[in-house]
């Protein structure tokens, strides 16, 4: 596993099913890297924002603290997130971290949306291709996305 990253998904509590399935799709679509389930990370109450009704979504990500040595953290919460210019967003992502909000209608849903947010976590952008990293802007955007990336995508991946 030359050139590996470790991928961690922490979870809030009660997400411990789809943290696994999140973490087995990972797996499953990235094998060059090392993908653990994580630990229960609660969610601090300073991180709601009540001008905008939502978990503030960089509050969050900066919660998670830099990860050192090219090494990527996912933290699925049970939360709605957002901020003042992106209302509702189904996850986030920055170099070496990123949340997911777990309120998505099932497992499927949401271990999609974090093979999403870690391939911009791992340098990729959105990609008009059926793949998992063409844009989401709602559940059933989601929903029709596959566990996997396209073949550019994954040569992308691969350099």
């Amino acid at each position: 596993m030359n050139g590996a990253v470790r991928i961690a998904v922490h979870y809030e509590p009660g997400l411990e099913a789809a943290a696994k399935s999140a973490g087995d799709c990972l797996a499953k679509a990235l094998p060059q890297h090392r993908v653990a389930v994580g630990s229960v990370r609660q969610v601090p109450a300073a991180a709601w924002d009540s001008a905008t009704g939502l978990y503030d979504v960089s509050y969050l990500l900066d919660a998670l603290g830099p990860q050192p040595g090219g090494n990527k953290t996912l933290w699925l919460v049970n939360r709605h997130i957002g901020d003042f210019w992106q209302r509702q967003l189904l996850g986030a992502a920055g170099d070496d971290r990123a949340v997911v909000a777990a309120v998505l209608p099932g497992g499927g849903e949401v271990a999609r949306e974090a093979l999403h947010e870690t391939g911009h976590m791992l340098g990729l952008g959105h990609c008009a291709n059926h793949c998992c990293m063409k844009p989401s802007p709602n559940a059933a955007a989601v929903r029709d996305k596959p566990e996997d990336f396209c073949p550019e995508c994954r040569a992308r991946l691969a350099r």
